[in-house]
């Protein structure tokens, strides 16, 4: 099973802290670890030498991100032509390598028309290598408005046994050419980025999926020293009953949550993703997850990190925003936000940034 350490990478899911109120009898009301001195439960924690181990950093080739930026280029273009955002075809001129066309076509195997072999409006890419050998080569110097046929044989062998090995001809007709400039205008307008060419496209592609691999390395470190943390702390005191009962409730309805969704019990949920009854892996979050909070609150004290309620709201300003929610106000009604919770996951982000420059990384 995976350590609650998870909920520190998704602040939708909001994180550590305790979502539920519980009556105190006329104690204090124990919501958070910030309600408690968390130095009277845990032993001292020495944070000054940790060294974790972690997959390296991904390096994305150009043929993959070529393979990616590829697809994704003519799946735009169907797109594209899908909305209505293409100008005009264009028409004036002939069919050439890395032209994505708009094309009707029938294909017909002893000439009867085979299953799957018929399409109107279709967009290819020429140069894509989607189609079988010869079908995309046959269309270069084709003008728009034109019919061919042509006369191909599928290879052998094929996914469709029918077809492995056939002679077939294609009848196609070119309805024109689709304008790159509109392509990447509509992806431009998507994304908010700035490519004039598919080469620009191509290197945006790879820059982005470099990005994405390098958040993932920096998660993995991020993931590994909240675990070493989980791992490395001992308890010496029992947390207070308030504080364990909220984290079961907190554990036990996301896990209700999640099966609901998949229209199953707790139960099952729990045991099919998790290998644990619903009660093994309550308790098992649960308490992972407070002894997480609880270390850095240690942390975090310590260290000086707590932050006011002030720069707390600017930090989650900035999130929301960052979701698409202008309205801050508006915001926390429709998303019920607890803004104890927030502030514990913003400590979190703070211990683990002001430790990545004290861990020791390597890489295996």
């Amino acid at each position: 099973m995976k350590k609650a350490v998870v909920n520190y990478l998704k602040p939708a899911a909001v994180m550590a802290a305790v979502i539920i109120s519980l009556a105190g009898c006329g104690k204090k009301e124990i919501k958070t670890v910030f309600d408690i001195d968390v130095s009277d439960y845990i032993e001292e924690v020495d944070y000054s030498n940790i060294a974790v181990s972690v997959p390296a950093a991904s390096t994305v080739s150009d043929e993959e991100a070529k393979s990616v930026a590829d697809k994704q280029y003519l799946q735009l273009a169907q797109i594209t032509k899908a909305y209505g955002q293409v100008s005009e075809l264009i028409t004036d001129r002939a069919v050439q390598e890395g032209d994505v066309i708009d094309l009707d076509y029938s294909g017909k195997k002893d000439g009867v028309q085979f299953d799957g072999g018929t399409a109107t409006g279709q967009s290819l890419w020429i140069g894509s290598h989607s189609f079988i050998d010869g079908f995309e080569d046959g269309l270069i110097g084709v003008k728009p408005g034109e019919t061919v046929d042509l006369n191909l044989t599928f290879p052998d062998p094929y996914t469709n046994p029918d077809l492995a090995g056939a002679d077939v001809v294609f009848t196609c007709t070119v309805n024109g050419i689709i304008p790159e400039k509109d392509i990447l205008a509509y992806f431009n307008q998507s994304y908010g980025s700035d490519v004039g060419t598919y080469d620009d496209f191509l290197i945006y592609i790879k820059d982005t999926l470099q990005q994405g691999a390098q958040r993932q390395y920096e998660t993995a470190v991020n993931n590994a020293i909240v675990e070493h943390l989980i791992d490395n702390v001992n308890v010496k005191k029992e947390f207070p009953s308030q504080l364990i009962l909220a984290y079961q409730q907190k554990a036990q309805d996301e896990l209700d949550t999640n099966a609901t969704y998949y229209n199953t019990t707790a139960d099952e949920y729990a045991q099919q993703a998790f290998g644990k009854t619903a009660n093994e892996y309550v308790q098992d979050t649960s308490y992972d997850q407070l002894k997480m909070d609880a270390v850095m609150a240690y942390i975090g004290k310590k260290e000086n990190l707590f932050i006011s309620n002030e720069e707390m709201e600017t930090r989650l300003r900035e999130l929301l925003l960052s979701y698409g929610y202008e309205d801050y106000e508006d915001a926390l009604e429709k998303l019920q936000i607890d803004l104890e919770q927030y502030k514990v996951y913003f400590l979190e982000e703070d211990v683990v940034n002001f430790l990545r420059n004290k861990v020791t990384v390597s890489e295996n």
